[in-house]
């Protein structure tokens, strides 16, 4: 009877636990969205960013990194500096996130493929290939830093493909 007793409890914990952050989550983006419109009230020639996209630049990096720490393809440091540099890119331009989520997923699948090879090849070989935040910082620095570039040239958002307008974004 403990036993059941000791897992409804881990259940209970784990769930509040799941509520807690996601509170704390929406609390973030809804502060970063009230930042925005200030700016943007202030300057006057700034587009506020939705609070839609700051609680999609929030919530799905959180759940990515989390997956990543999970399966064991990001250390905690590699996890932080993913959460920085996909917040980033996310709040830049879905295509920059999407970019960014295509090259972790394909990474982290080709990283363990065939693993049992690599670790007879290579005496430094890491099981599970765990990214730390230099190899996050290595492979996502100059993206974020084009993604800053753009966000203060056009804003963050989507812009079509214009050559004559939009130069630079195109």
């Amino acid at each position: 009877m403990t036993d059941l007793n000791d897992n409804i409890c881990k259940r209970y914990i784990k769930m509040i636990t799941n509520i807690v952050i996601l509170s704390l989550i929406i609390c973030i983006s809804l502060a970063f969205w009230i930042m925005s419109m200030t700016a943007s009230t202030y300057y006057g020639n700034l587009r506020p960013i939705s609070p839609w996209r700051w609680l999609f630049s929030v919530v799905v990096p959180v759940l990515i990194i989390s997956n990543g720490l999970k399966k064991k393809s990001l250390d905690h440091s590699g996890a932080l500096g993913g959460l920085v540099v996909g917040f980033i890119l996310t709040i830049a331009n879905f295509s920059f996130f999407t970019s960014l989520l295509m090259f972790f997923l394909s990474s982290s699948k080709l990283t363990k493929w065939k693993g049992e090879m690599k670790k007879r090849l290579d005496s430094e070989y890491k099981e599970g290939g765990q990214r730390n935040w230099i190899q996050v910082f290595c492979n996502g620095a100059v993206p974020t830093e084009l993604a800053l570039l753009y966000m203060i040239e056009n804003g963050p958002g989507e812009i079509p493909v214009d050559f004559s307008k939009q130069y630079s974004a195109s």
